[in-house]
């Protein structure tokens, strides 16, 4: 009767020795996930947006005193600019405040907004009022325009919603990839604003409810 007691504790104890260990030794990779930063600066200073597209600007004497100068208009004149430019919206987190913190299976970043991080104009072939600039300009004027159109254009670029909409996007899909596979219940954060999450079907998206909506019609 003994030797049955002692063989049962043996296989209670050893069975919750396992168990332990196991729940222990998941603890320490998901945790150590959220102390990761450096992985977790990686992922999210490489989830960027890049956007092509044209901007149409027009410019008055009081605001463009030089550029006015530099085209030798008018004061009355205005000018109206078509600007084509490739611009790269993101964050670089080596360079900006951010925080992650965990409170029991909840995760919480916060994150400051996307920005222009990079932008490229395509200067042959902005317009200005219709024209080239190489049919108003010099090479040495022209290469000041250059400089002046960076300024003039990186301001309404650094308000534009639907990238910076974009980049939050694909900023908080590359965290989900990070801890939602572990479990963990993710809030996002960018400048102190909650930010939804996108689905991402098998992650926090139930594959059935997805193939249900998505093709339970077309039976």
């Amino acid at each position: 009767m003994k030797k049955l007691f002692y063989t049962a504790a043996a296989v209670i104890i050893t069975a919750a020795a396992f168990f332990f260990g196991k729940y222990s030794g998941a603890n320490l990779v998901r945790d150590g996930i959220v102390a990761n930063y450096p992985l977790f600066k990686s992922l999210v200073s490489n989830s960027v947006v890049e956007k092509d597209s044209t901007i149409s600007l027009s410019a008055n004497y009081t605001d463009h005193k030089t550029l006015f100068s530099l085209l030798n208009l008018r004061e009355s004149d205005t000018i109206n600019f078509q600007i084509p430019y490739h611009a790269i919206y993101g964050m670089d987190l080596n360079s900006k405040y951010f925080r992650v913190s965990k409170t029991r299976n909840q995760i919480e970043v916060y994150l400051p907004n996307p920005y222009v991080r990079s932008l490229d104009i395509n200067f042959e072939g902005v317009l200005i009022n219709g024209k080239t600039t190489n049919e108003k300009l010099s090479l040495e004027n022209n290469n000041m325009l250059k400089r002046d159109l960076t300024e003039i254009i990186l301001l309404p670029l650094s308000k534009d919603k639907s990238a910076i909409k974009s980049a939050n996007t694909k900023i908080t899909e590359a965290v989900i990839w990070l801890f939602v596979p572990y479990k963990f219940e993710l809030k996002m954060y960018f400048d102190n604003q909650n930010f939804d999450l996108p689905e991402i079907v098998g992650l926090n998206k139930d594959v059935e409810k997805y193939l249900k909506e998505n093709f339970s019609n077309n039976k």
